[in-house]
């Protein structure tokens, strides 16, 4: 049962979280695509550093908690539904958030646009 629990926690913890962190790059370093582009990398620095930084933690995670073991991972069970709230909470302040950065860039958008 703990370690339904556990899992269940840290996919729904991290599917908020790096949901999170691609709304904020995208959001705050956009891309910007040339119209002729067919292939290449279409990621912003900002959205190459968080999928490095994604990629480090689902490759260096697992490794960790290997050399820790399983009964002492095991015995922190009580740890993953904090991670679960503390993502909820971070994902939904995101939204918050995110909403006024929309707005605000979609307005600055829209000035440079109509040329005032």
């Amino acid at each position: 049962v703990r370690m339904a629990l556990m899992l269940s926690c840290a996919a729904v913890g991290g599917l908020l979280v790096f949901q999170a962190g691609g709304l904020w790059t995208t959001l705050l370093a956009p891309p910007a695509i040339p119209f002729d582009m067919l292939l290449g990398d279409k990621l912003s620095p900002a959205a190459n550093l968080l999928f490095v930084l994604v990629m480090a933690v689902f490759f260096g995670l697992p490794l960790a908690l290997t050399e820790l073991g399983a009964d002492v991972v095991l015995e922190a069970w009580w740890i993953a539904p904090f991670f679960l709230a503390g993502a909820v909470v971070f994902y939904v302040m995101t939204l918050r958030a995110g909403a006024t950065v929309l707005v605000n860039r979609r307005e600055r958008m829209l000035a440079a646009i109509e040329g005032h």
